[in-house]
């Protein structure tokens, strides 16, 4: 009798343990969850108010808890690009180049992790665009050829993402711009480099602006089309909308600042 009650004092003991171990393991798992999603709620706030550099501090704590995160990944991915073009703004073309590599090696992890999720090519193709205008010869046209591989694959995953348009339709225009010496050196080292048409640059932002109305970027970078192609009374429309819209990042900003410098000229 003393040994039969002796087995069931073991076997409650080690339950106990067993359930107590758990419920610290699940206890941990949510504290870890609630902290990652307050810190991104701390960074969003941050982003929002178009402070990208505290943005990221708050987003770099998360990621060093979860790193694997979609969540995370998307908002180092993005909130360092857009820090990325600030610093350029600034007129630090080598820091900029520097911080775009760390945007880089983000949204290659969210390859790694998510590579069937549209968002992810979005992120690659938006950062290939930006280091493609700090970087020279081959480093440049390598760039230019991977805006063009996301931004189809990202089309393929989901055709309704208005900002895969915006990066397509910058690049071709890029692309129709590049100097008669830099598509001569791109046609030697690269067989069949995309020549870009500035007809379709529009024709894709007028995609973006349908899907999405409201997106700042798309309403400038369409203003800035037609000029190139000398329409300017084309360009007055979008050039208004994109003082009149929101803007949704620090680039926006100083986009909407490009466009009433442009405005007053076209106007006069």
């Amino acid at each position: 009798m003393a040994r039969y009650l002796l087995h069931i004092l073991v076997y409650i003991c080690t339950v106990s343990v067993t359930v107590s171990v758990f419920a610290q393991s699940a206890s941990g798992v949510t504290s870890d969850s609630v902290k990652v999603q307050t810190l991104l709620a701390e960074g969003d706030t941050h982003y929002n108010q178009f402070d990208n550099k505290l943005a990221l501090e708050s987003y770099q704590l998360a990621y060093e808890i979860q790193p694997t995160s979609y969540e995370v990944l998307t908002r180092m991915a993005r909130t360092t690009n857009d820090y990325g073009m600030d610093v350029k703004a600034d007129g630090d073309e080598d820091e900029a180049r520097s911080i775009f590599e760390d945007a880089l090696n983000y949204a290659e992890r969210l390859e790694s992790n998510y590579p069937n999720d549209p968002g992810t090519y979005t992120h690659l193709a938006n950062i290939a665009k930006n280091l493609a205008l700090v970087v020279s010869g081959r480093d440049k046209l390598e760039f230019g050829r991977q805006v063009q591989a996301h931004c189809t694959k990202g089309i393929e995953l989901n055709p309704e993402d208005p900002e895969l348009y915006v990066a397509y339709a910058i690049f071709n225009r890029d692309i129709a711009d590049m100097h008669w010496v830099e598509r001569t050196l791109s046609g030697a080292l690269f067989e069949q480099f995309p020549y870009g048409s500035r007809e379709l640059a529009l024709e894709l932002l007028h995609k973006a602006i349908k899907l999405n109305p409201l997106l700042h970027v798309a309403h400038y970078e369409i203003a800035v089309t037609y000029i190139n192609l000398g329409l300017h009374d084309e360009a007055i429309p979008y050039l208004q909308n994109a003082l009149k819209l929101s803007a949704q990042t620090t680039q926006d900003n100083r986009n909407r600042e490009l466009a009433s410098l442009m405005l007053s000229r076209l106007e006069r």
